[in-house]
């Protein structure tokens, strides 16, 4: 999965209140699909609210933007080493107020820092008496990013697909108007869905893949979403890591204007996989929500050719 963190802060020329963009890869489920504290049947934001929270205490507007969660990367904060006796809604609120406050501290360089300009000290003091667990979101609080300027340049080109839906599942799915997919039947029976890839840069340097579906981050930064000893047919998914072509600035916003499902490489696609990994199998049913096995390269294809036709 993808690690980092990317901020965005924008801020207007007349001097008014900034916004804060953040992106990143984790899926907004903490809270669980039915506790004691969550019925279960009330639609949530989950984690997303409690970051604008604290950002907008901190001064500024706040968006987020999905990162590549093709993985499944779920925030379970409550299973960390805290110590804090708290439920999974309590959890979700507690993970959204540290991002917030993680990326108001990127503007700082150093863990006093953190402490003088973004720490709730009564917050701190509070879970600190609670457990002698507690590990401070801010220590050893280190940014090997600083923030720097780019230019007011944004450009943004969208490529529409026809895609093929090989997917029984999924054909189903559309026969019905489960979703709001559209689908298109042909005089031979087979299914398409129209969707979108796009392509966006942010002044000089930043480039974004915008993908209608959730990406395997191995697509993006290399790497197999099996074991070291191969993936489910034995062989590499046909194009490099996008990073690798891009280059390094290449990052992800996800579920982007559609919902395609999983973008799983070709070569590690089914809709049924059993993986086998130190030891143990494992069953996992991502494929259920993938369009085809070649969604991941029928979208990285269409990306590239987008990128071409306007560099």
């Amino acid at each position: 999965y993808i690690e980092d963190i990317y901020r965005f802060k924008f801020t207007p020329f007349d001097g008014s209140r900034a916004t804060i963009i953040a992106n990143f890869g984790a899926h907004p489920e903490t809270v669980g699909f039915k506790t004691s504290s969550f019925p279960g049947d009330t639609l949530s934001a989950d984690f997303i609210p409690y970051i604008e929270q604290v950002v907008n205490e901190g001064g500024f507007n706040f968006m987020f933007f999905q990162g590549a969660i093709g993985s499944l990367i779920s925030a379970d904060r409550h299973l960390t080493g805290d110590g804090l006796n708290l439920d999974r809604y309590e959890s979700t609120v507690r993970y959204g107020q540290e991002i917030g406050y993680i990326l108001l501290g990127m503007s700082y360089e150093t863990e006093q820092e953190c402490i003088d300009h973004v720490l709730d000290k009564e917050r701190e003091a509070a879970d600190m008496a609670a457990t002698d667990k507690y590990t401070p979101w801010y220590q050893d609080w280190v940014v090997d990013c600083p923030e720097k300027e780019i230019a007011p340049i944004l450009n943004i080109a969208f490529k529409e697909i026809i895609f093929e839906v090989e997917n029984p599942f999924l054909q189903a799915v559309g026969k019905v108007s489960l979703t709001n997919n559209t689908m298109i039947v042909d005089d031979e029976g087979t299914i398409y869905t129209p969707t979108e890839i796009g392509y966006m840069e942010i002044g000089k340097d930043i480039k974004v893949l915008l993908m209608p579906g959730e990406t395997a981050p191995e697509l993006i930064i290399g790497g197999k979403t099996m074991t070291a000893e191969g993936s489910c047919s034995g062989e590499d998914f046909i194009y490099e890591p996008l990073r690798t072509i891009i280059g390094e600035e290449l990052i992800v916003f996800d579920v982007m204007n559609d919902a395609t499902g999983y973008i799983i490489p070709d070569n590690d696609s089914g809709i049924g996989t059993l993986r086998y990994y130190d030891g143990q199998f494992s069953y996992d049913l991502n494929g259920m929500l993938s369009f085809s096995n070649s969604a991941a390269s029928t979208f990285i294809s269409n990306f590239l050719e987008l990128v071409d036709s306007k560099s």
